[in-house]
């Protein structure tokens, strides 16, 4: 089975195979088509037992920020993949810890 839910595509039969095609993931069965998802729609991919994820797929999922759990068939947690994340988000960190501290405020306001 195949599940898109809250923008993470959970894959549950065994013997996929998941590939991209242009902006599309590609779910195929054999040579049959099961599922298309657009990219921009997706959050995550959770891959349940035995599926083959294609190295390109995994390539672009990392570069747009989707990322890929493995699971094992009994749903055991075996690993997650996610890529880079901005520098942004970790510089408003830590500049909101820093207005916490008074020594760090007189210094910054030099």
């Amino acid at each position: 089975m195949v599940e898109l839910k809250q923008n993470i595509l959970y894959v549950t039969r065994r013997g996929l195979y998941l590939h991209h095609e242009k902006e599309a993931l590609k779910v195929k069965d054999h040579a049959e088509t099961v599922l298309s998802v657009p990219m921009h729609h997706l959050e995550g991919v959770t891959l349940f037992g035995v599926s083959t994820l294609t190295p390109s797929l995994l390539s672009k999922c990392l570069q747009r920020g989707v990322f890929v759990s493995y699971l094992s068939e009994r749903g055991r947690f075996l690993g997650r993949l996610e890529g880079a994340k901005s520098g942004n988000v970790l510089v408003r960190l830590d500049q909101v810890r820093k207005s916490f501290d008074s020594n760090e405020r007189v210094r910054l306001s030099r």
